[in-house]
C-alpha cells in the first residue's frame, strides 16, 4: 500500500511539473511604433522576431529546441483604428475561408471546416488541412488562421507532423490567449 501511495504522489507531482512546463512564460513583442503583442509559450520554444517598421509590421518564426515536431510563422500587423476597414470576425473568418479554400486542391479534405478562436482580447478563425502527398521531410498538417487582438491583427501557419499535437494546442492557446498593450 506505501507504494501505490508513492506511486500516485510521484504522478501528481509530475501532473504539477508538466502542468507548469505548459503554461510557458509570457513574451513581449513590440509592433514596431505600436505598443506590444504578448504571447504565452513554452520556455523552451525558440523564437525569432523581425520588425519591419515602415510597413509596421511583426514576423514571429516559432521552433521547437530541438526536432522538427512543428513550425509556426506568426505576421502581425498594426490596424489603425482610425481606419474604416478594421477587421471583424465575419471579414477575418471570410478570408480564412478564402485561403483555405485555395489550398484545398491539394489537401485529403474535400471541405473546409472553420473553427473560431475567442478569448478576452482575441477574436479569429483557422482551419487545418492535411497534405495528400507531402515530400520528405514536409509536414503533413498545416493549421492557418488569422486573429485580432486589440490593434494587431495576426496570420499565422502551423506546420505539423500530427493533427492534434499538443504543440498544435499550444499554439492555438497561445493566440487565443495574445494580449495587445
Amino acid at each position: 500500500m506505501k507504494a501505490l501511495y508513492g506511486i500516485l504522489f510521484a504522478a501528481c507531482l509530475l501532473g504539477t511539473e508538466m502542468l507548469a512546463q505548459k503554461s510557458g512564460t509570457t513574451r513581449e513583442f513590440q509592433v514596431p511604433n505600436h505598443g506590444s503583442l504578448h504571447l504565452t509559450m513554452p520556455e523552451e520554444w525558440k523564437v525569432e522576431a523581425k520588425a519591419m517598421a515602415d510597413l509596421e509590421t511583426l514576423f514571429l518564426h516559432v521552433l521547437p529546441a530541438k526536432g522538427k515536431a512543428f513550425d509556426i510563422q506568426i505576421t502581425v500587423v498594426w490596424v489603425n483604428p482610425t481606419n474604416q476597414s478594421k477587421p471583424t470576425p465575419e471579414s477575418i473568418k471570410a478570408n480564412t475561408q478564402r485561403t483555405g479554400n485555395s489550398l484545398l486542391f491539394q489537401a485529403s479534405e474535400k471541405t473546409l471546416t472553420l473553427k473560431e478562436l475567442r478569448g478576452t482580447q482575441s477574436v479569429g478563425t483557422y482551419y487545418t488541412l492535411t497534405d495528400r502527398k507531402p515530400g520528405p521531410g514536409e509536414f503533413k498538417y498545416i493549421t492557418q488562421g488569422s486573429v485580432l487582438t486589440g490593434d494587431a491583427l495576426s496570420a499565422f501557419t502551423v506546420l505539423s507532423s500530427s493533427a492534434d499535437s499538443s504543440e498544435l494546442k499550444q499554439a492555438l492557446k497561445m493566440l487565443t490567449e495574445a494580449t495587445y498593450q
